[in-house]
């Protein structure tokens, strides 16, 4: 074969994307998360800059896969991670228990409640701020 085939679109999934304008095949998970793997790694430099151009050596693709520590699952991992919505710093910090409402709420009434006691008695805030 001398030309990308899409059909390996259903072989490989969907970290396979294909540059026309380059007439070449990138990893989509290691172009984004470009993870450091040891040595000079031909496979890695070609599915992220140069592009995956050897049509005729399909089981290249399948090299590039690799076993669960490989560079490609550990971006793959990385993406899936990234897209956890649940695990989004901003979901962490909108996650409030019942128990520090409750906290919060008998904290902003004891400050209220000594507000009050201070204004009645015409006494000043000025101490009570460095707390």
């Amino acid at each position: 074969m001398r030309r990308f085939n899409p059909k390996w679109y259903e072989e490989f999934g969907s970290w396979l994307e294909y540059s026309g304008s380059k007439d070449a095949c990138f990893c989509l998970y290691c172009y984004l998360l470009d993870m450091e793997v040891g040595g000079s790694g031909s496979t890695q430099e070609a599915f992220i800059s140069v592009g995956f151009k050897k049509w005729h050596k399909k089981d290249r693709i399948k090299v590039r896969v690799g076993d669960h520590k490989s560079a490609h699952n550990r971006c793959y991992q990385a993406c899936q991670d990234l897209m956890k919505q649940n695990q989004h710093i901003d979901v962490a910090f909108l996650y409030i228990s019942e128990q520090q409402i409750i906290d919060y709420c008998n904290q902003l009434k004891t400050f209220l409640d000594c507000a009050r006691y201070l204004l009645r008695n015409g006494q000043p805030f000025g101490d009570m701020m460095n707390l």
